[in-house]
């Protein structure tokens, strides 16, 4: 049976754990990499970070193109009126996640920063890293393609299935989805 846990808690430091707890499985799909916060306790009250590996660093991936991995993302721990939603539940205030090459040239790199000054650049973007582009191409490293918001999960399943990284658990596709659920089963977005 699944495990499930609502994405909300009791307490700020049961919401965090709930919100980080999916992530971290999902990052084991890929990586033995685990996430920390780089700053702030799980506490309410500011902006707080989480990243994978650690700051300014990449994990190696296993699999033929020898890409490298890394997560960021921001988040606040906010009280909610919502009785099934709280009263304590983690708000995503940003999120970035890098696929670079061995030599850390960039391959793909998925954003949304929206403390950004207005522009396009607010909304979820992604970059196609120097490593894709040619002299002639259209798009260049300042690209801003829009995207939507791309959950963490998305991105290790693309990494598995298009870019032949070699998933580190025989139940990775259970795993994303579980956490995916949970993810688009708690979101307050639409």
């Amino acid at each position: 049976m699944p495990l499930y846990f609502p994405l909300a808690g009791k307490a700020p430091r049961e919401a965090f754990d709930a919100f980080v707890s999916p992530l971290q499985r999902a990052l084991s799909c890929i990586s033995d990499a685990v996430f920390v916060r780089s700053y702030g306790s799980a506490t309410p009250g500011g902006i707080r970070s989480i990243i994978a590996p650690t700051a300014g660093r990449f994990v190696p991936l296993r699999g033929e193109n020898r890409l490298h991995f890394s997560a960021a993302l921001q988040y606040e721990i906010v009280t909610t009126d919502d009785p099934d939603r709280g009263p304590w539940k983690v708000s995503t205030k940003k999120y970035m996640y890098h696929v670079v090459t061995g030599d850390m040239t960039e391959v793909i790199l998925f954003h949304w920063h929206p403390e950004v000054p207005p522009g396009p650049q607010r909304g979820p973007h992604l970059h196609l890293g120097s490593s894709q582009l040619t002299r002639s191409a259209v798009v260049s490293h300042r690209t801003h393609v829009p995207t939507g918001r791309v959950s963490l999960e998305s991105v290790i399943e693309l990494l598995i299935t298009d870019f032949n990284v070699v998933p580190r658990r025989a139940d990775w596709k259970e795993t994303l989805d579980e956490s995916r659920q949970r993810f688009h089963d708690w979101r307050t977005w639409s």
